[in-house]
């Protein structure tokens, strides 16, 4: 990333934006540009521009994409939208909350410059519970998040359910002047893109959760305490095995594939008032 680019660009920029709605604004084109490029789109992808602010990702969206909503709660910035859009019959604005509205009920991609400040919000409802349909795509989230998202250790049920359906790669640091106004940090890249073969059966994130959170808790622990808990002796001998796991291992260091064979095997065996949760 050319920073001394953005820092050139950072005092005029930030005059003209103001920062209405606590959005930090890209202005940086080659940003832009990778960050369209990242997802594959193609003229019969639908993709959600989270967060769209004047529109420095829509309108190029347009050129890549068959069709873009724009999602934008900021009623000033949302006029703005609307007006660059008029010319552009596959971009929709759609003012409001994206955490509160309903996502697209068939395969759609996301290119968004997320809001700091809900970054783990919107993507719990791209990759979580909710979503079935969510496809891939590229979003720029604050440095230390993308970190977290994406750290070998993962200690978060939450993080570690969206693992099991969605590949997580952090592909670049975004310098915070790169944005009007700058933020207090540094942004990255992150692409998420759903696995071929996802480990998590529809439906049963929330058990996940509630099952990960409770090994994840007492990870300080050798693994077969807290698996003793849910599974009978003689079962979790043979589940150890099939896992390929250790007895005195920590839950922390298990596998993705790990974790299904065991989360499967609680589901197939254990009675639903063994779950945790």
């Amino acid at each position: 990333m050319n920073r001394n680019h953005c820092r050139k660009r950072q005092k005029s920029a930030a005059k003209a934006v103001p920062n209405f709605s606590g959005q930090h604004l890209l202005h940086h084109r080659k940003t832009i540009e990778e960050l369209i490029r990242l997802p594959r789109l193609n003229v019969n992808d639908t993709v959600l521009d989270i967060g769209a602010g004047k529109g420095a990702l829509t309108l190029s969206l347009a050129g890549a994409a068959g069709r873009v909503i724009a999602i934008e709660q900021d009623p000033d910035f949302v006029r703005v939208l609307r007006e660059k859009a008029a010319a552009y019959p596959q971009i929709t604005v759609r003012q409001g909350d994206f955490r509160a509205m309903k996502l697209p009920g068939h395969p759609f991609c996301a290119v968004a410059n997320l809001p700091f400040a809900i970054t783990t919000e919107a993507l719990e409802k791209l990759l979580g519970w909710e979503s079935r349909c969510f496809l891939r795509g590229a979003f720029i989230v604050e440095k230390g998040a993308a970190v977290r998202f994406t750290a070998s250790d993962c200690t978060d049920p939450r993080i570690l359910a969206w693992r099991m359906n969605y590949r997580m790669e952090r592909r670049g640091i975004i310098d915070r002047t790169c944005f009007s106004p700058p933020p207090r940090v540094d942004g990255a890249i992150l692409y998420v893109e759903r696995r071929e073969h996802p480990l998590l059966p529809a439906g049963d994130y929330r058990r996940f959760c509630a099952f990960a959170g409770f090994l994840l808790k007492r990870a300080g622990y050798p693994m077969h305490e807290p698996l003793g808990q849910i599974f009978t002796a003689a079962q979790l001998k043979i589940i150890l095995k099939e896992a390929e796991a250790e007895r005195e291992q920590s839950a922390a260091s298990l596998t993705l594939r790990q974790w299904g064979i065991f989360f499967q095997a609680m589901l197939r065996h254990v009675p639903a008032y063994r779950w945790p949760g």
